[in-house]
């Protein structure tokens, strides 16, 4: 099995994470996400919570419940890479 690991669970690693679980054979790659925290936030949402269109908790959501079923999620700090 090969490994992926994507650091950091933001806006981008998250659609990075989504979309290669649906191009890479879940048999065949394991895919997981290091962040320090389960909390996602939209920011560029936050430009709108001064006029009313969201609130600030519209916007704050579980990150493991933006990444697609087959990515793994390990909330941990990231102490240093070692290629």
């Amino acid at each position: 099995m090969r490994r992926l690991v994507i650091l950091g669970g933001g806006t981008a690693g998250t659609i990075v994470a989504n979309k290669l679980r649906r191009r890479l054979d879940a048999a065949q790659w394991q895919i997981t996400v290091v962040d320090w925290d389960d909390v996602h936030a939209y920011q560029p949402g936050f430009l709108f919570v001064p006029f009313g269109t969201y609130r600030p908790d519209d916007l704050v959501k579980p990150r493991g419940r933006q990444l697609s079923r087959g990515v793994d999620l390990v909330l941990e700090g990231i102490d240093r890479i070692d290629a």
